[in-house]
């Protein structure tokens, strides 16, 4: 018995191991469970005629940090959902439904609403072009390389620009004509970063980058942002000096996001036990703790939670508002 993902759940499965005189061995598996909660940790009982398994109910309430109130409330309307990206002009935003991982774009007021990916395919980490016409993002298929795509705002066939096993959060640089991504063929520590060259379609990989995870272009072009694979340190690279800094703030490094005008690098410290939201002020390196989350119960979606802002820099964070229950479930052997 085992269990595959389905987007970020998943459904139990199960191959017979042992044939008898009724049963040949058919090595074709058989699907348990299909939503709408996601199921792990399955164990049959005693007599093999139940399966008890945790149920997980999946869902987010996206929420942004009130800095007068010091409270975090509802955004975008509440809705469940993950990787937001607004357009320049900040009349658009783009996000990835949880837990299904479908990219859909509207109007900031939640209007116009459009799916612009297939159900066929998972996709993460959206990212608007500079002019607003196009949204870079990330399609994964199980058994298949990751492809980085380009959609249009309004719709129509995704124009794959690149496929490789583990690709990662594109971002636009050089006013839009090159794409800078994450690939991590094996495990983070071996990840790079790469270079997406629109116009010649060529592809290279950032000097110095072995090991760096989450990269993120300033919206000023100005600077790449990264943290290391162990999560302890910050990098940036500064694309006029071609050189990098290096970071190490006290609480780590997990997720990173730029402010809308470039003059602070916000960051969180992943699931370390004491929480928090940061910010680099670019002018000085200065840090400070921007929020306290250690009594916040955020979403887990992939190797460190997801952090964003709004077109005014406030904090945006994944609130878990899911159930998770240990369920009994009847088994007869197909």
């Amino acid at each position: 018995m085992f269990v595959t993902p389905l987007g970020t759940g998943g459904d139990l499965w199960a191959v017979r191991e042992k044939s008898d005189w009724l049963h040949k061995i058919d090595k074709q598996p058989v699907q348990l469970t299909s939503g709408p909660l996601s199921f792990g940790a399955p164990q049959p009982s005693l007599d093999g005629r139940k399966v008890f398994a945790v149920g997980q109910q999946l869902r987010d309430e996206v929420s942004r940090y009130d800095g007068k109130t010091g409270q975090f409330v509802a955004y975008l309307g509440g809705i469940s959902a993950k990787d937001i990206s607004f357009s320049a002009d900040g009349q658009w935003v783009a996000y990835h439904t949880f837990p299904e991982s479908q990219l859909w774009r509207s109007r900031i007021d939640g209007s116009e609403k459009l799916q612009l990916t297939s159900s066929q395919a998972l996709s993460s980490f959206a990212r608007w072009s500079p002019d607003g016409k196009q949204i870079a993002y990330i399609s994964s298929q199980p058994g298949q390389p990751d492809q980085l795509s380009l959609v249009g705002k309004d719709g129509g066939s995704p124009q794959v620009l690149y496929q490789a096993n583990s690709l990662v959060r594109p971002s636009w640089q050089r006013g839009g004509t090159a794409i800078v991504f994450e690939e991590a063929p094996t495990v983070p520590e071996q990840a790079d970063v790469k270079v997406l060259d629109l116009k010649s379609g060529q592809v290279s990989t950032l000097p110095e980058s072995k090991g760096l995870i989450l990269p993120i272009v300033s919206p000023d072009d100005h600077y790449l942002a990264s943290g290391t694979a162990d999560g302890q340190k910050l990098r940036l690279f500064d694309f006029s000096a071609q050189a990098w800094q290096e970071f190490t703030p006290p609480a780590g490094v997990g997720f990173t996001e730029w402010s809308a005008d470039s003059p602070y690098l916000y960051f969180d410290n992943g699931l370390r036990s004491d929480p928090g939201i940061y910010r680099l002020r670019i002018a000085d390196h200065l840090t400070e703790r921007v929020v306290d989350l250690k009594n916040f119960r955020r979403v887990v979606s992939g190797q460190t939670p997801w952090l964003g802002l709004t077109l005014n820099s406030e904090p945006v964070v994944m609130r878990d508002t899911g159930s998770q229950e240990v369920y009994a479930l009847d088994f007869e052997e197909p």
